[in-house]
């Protein structure tokens, strides 16, 4: 469809989150094999990997910045 979709940071390869760079990606390509929302998936990520909230997570890029993001 001729479409940029962003990743978050750190979503790539590199760290452990590129799993969930790879489940957005999969959510965009087929998204009725990928129905649950990607924020669901790393809520449970960043509860088990790191004991935090995902939504208590901020970006450290400074020229990051997601449509409507604060």
């Amino acid at each position: 469809n001729k479409k940029i979709y962003p990743l978050p940071p750190s979503w790539d390869f590199g760290s452990l989150r590129w799993v969930l760079g790879l489940h957005y990606i999969a959510g965009i390509l087929f998204p009725e094999k990928f129905p649950s929302p990607v924020n669901e998936e790393a809520e449970k990520f960043y509860r088990l990997f790191y004991n935090v909230s995902y939504d208590s997570v901020k970006p450290n890029r400074s020229f990051y910045r997601i449509k409507g993001d604060k």
